[in-house]
């Protein structure tokens, strides 16, 4: 099990909805808290990220960012974020008897694990390498339009129009005809790589990278012959070493104003 490590930087809870619909209190009805776990800097949504209550209570948010719970107790409480690095924070939340409150955690970047800087990242990339944040300045509805803009040659000319189907186009030749790109996604070679380059948010992508060509796909054999494209998801940029953060161990922290191990 992990242990964890207690974040510098505290935490920040914020409404993501008007105020006028953060709160619909409904006497004798179950309470219920609902929101994301957001990065505290860019506003994005952070996946992966357990809340534990005070109550004994847990929930993940889901690879949108998204939680719900319900059943917590009316009252003041306090509330650890625990990431898969066995990294916490706290908050607390004052909930109404029969409450739907909509709640925006903001979680302290560092708290995840430094992200190499985008230069870094470039001069460490064998071909084209583009950032999360380069994909969504494009305002690309997904990744596969995202690469159309960046390599059309690489897709099919009707990926991403409603009704048809999308595909990836190849120019390499081999002894089995004409190689298409590999598309690796987190480091799994995925079967159907025009589906889901489809299927992914630019928000939910931490860096896309093009390998051109046989001599830049050896790595993956035969099958990177026509090139490959490497997607890091922000979630799968957490890297070797994490697990689920319901392994983490936090001491008694519901009566201390900090952390333990």
């Amino acid at each position: 099990m992990g242990k964890i490590s207690v974040a510098t930087v505290g935490i920040i809870v914020s409404g993501w909805l008007p105020l006028a619909a953060q709160a619909q209190a409904k006497p004798g009805l179950p309470t219920v808290i609902e929101g994301l776990t957001v990065d505290v800097q860019s506003g994005l949504p952070f996946p992966n990220i357990q809340l534990r209550f005070d109550t004994g209570e847990r929930v993940t948010s889901d690879d949108a960012g998204r939680y719900s719970i319900d059943g917590i107790a009316p009252g003041h409480h306090r509330v650890a974020l625990v990431t898969a690095r066995c990294n916490v924070t706290f908050a607390e939340v004052d909930i109404a008897p029969g409450e739907i409150k909509r709640i925006a955690f903001e979680v302290p970047s560092e708290m995840v694990g430094a992200t190499p800087a985008p230069e870094e990242l470039k001069s460490q990339s064998e071909g084209l390498l583009y950032t999360g944040r380069e994909l969504r300045d494009m305002r690309a509805q997904n990744t596969l339009e995202a690469l159309r803009r960046i390599a059309p040659e690489m897709v099919g000319s009707v990926g991403g129009q409603p009704g048809m189907a999308p595909s990836l186009m190849g120019r390499t030749r081999t002894a089995a005809g004409i190689s298409k790109p590999l598309v690796v996604v987190d480091g799994i070679v995925v079967n159907d790589g025009a589906w889901a380059l489809q299927e992914l948010l630019p928000d939910q992508v931490a860096s896309l990278e093009i390998l051109k060509g046989a001599s830049r796909g050896w790595a993956y054999g035969t099958g990177g012959a026509g090139g490959v494209i490497k997607v890091v998801t922000r979630h799968g940029e957490l890297g070797p070493g994490v697990q689920p953060p319901d392994r983490c161990v936090i001491g008694d922290w519901v009566h201390r104003s900090g952390g333990g191990g």
